[in-house]
């Protein structure tokens, strides 16, 4: 019986990992299309070729926002690789990779005890599996993977903020760690504010459940 346990859950397990395989090909697929720039793109690329990196501090042209971390990271990027859509495209594309192995971690983390119980809860892989797979498959952030958008790094910088304060369930993991929790999320938030502007609502709600 606990053999065909184990079994049961090796299988799932592979499972999960062909789903995040699927979700990673998915994007390097769409970023090696290499469709061209359409307007927006085209615009903030423009910028970023004619400006230094202390005018992209600034007021850009066109009337976009974008926060400075990320517009920084494209300048580097682009210093180094050239100025190939590929080169732009770069940065959403590792975000985007990045946030599907973020998202099936905090699926997991969510869903799966680790202390207090040997078997798994009734239907939490199948929530799990499902869950991956729609984040892995979803058009919309496959496609935001190979744009010169900052929209990728959104969804990473939202995945990893939840993973820095989420403890495991089922375990006392908060109330061990609550200090040091606090100070990572407080230098996470940091960071990640310069780079995702929407990340402060996240921070918002984070900081109002811990008080």
């Amino acid at each position: 019986m606990e053999c065909s346990e184990k079994t049961l859950r090796n299988a799932r397990q592979i499972a999960l990992v062909g789903l995040i395989a699927a979700g990673v090909i998915l994007r390097l697929a769409q970023y090696l299309h290499n469709r061209e720039f359409w307007a927006d793109e085209a615009y903030l690329a423009v910028d970023v070729i004619d400006m230094s990196y202390r005018e992209l501090a600034g007021f850009l042209h066109y009337n976009m926002t974008f926060p400075l971390g990320f517009l920084f990271a494209i300048k580097f990027v682009t210093n180094l690789c050239g100025h190939s859509e590929y080169a732009f495209r770069l940065l959403s594309l590792l975000t985007g990779t990045l946030s599907v192995f973020l998202f099936a971690t905090l699926a997991t983390r969510l869903l799966l005890p680790r202390e207090k119980c040997k078997s798994d809860p009734p239907g939490a892989w199948l929530a799990i599996l499902v869950a991956v797979a729609l984040f892995a498959f979803g058009k919309h952030l496959i496609y935001y993977s190979s744009e010169l958008r900052h929209y990728s790094l959104d969804i990473a910088a939202a995945c990893a903020l939840y993973l820095v304060v989420l403890p495991t369930v089922g375990t006392d993991a908060w109330n061990r760690s609550h200090v040091c929790r606090t100070m990572v999320l407080g230098a996470a938030g940091a960071v990640v504010v310069w780079f995702s502007l929407t990340r402060l609502f996240i921070l918002a709600w984070i900081t109002t459940v811990q008080l």
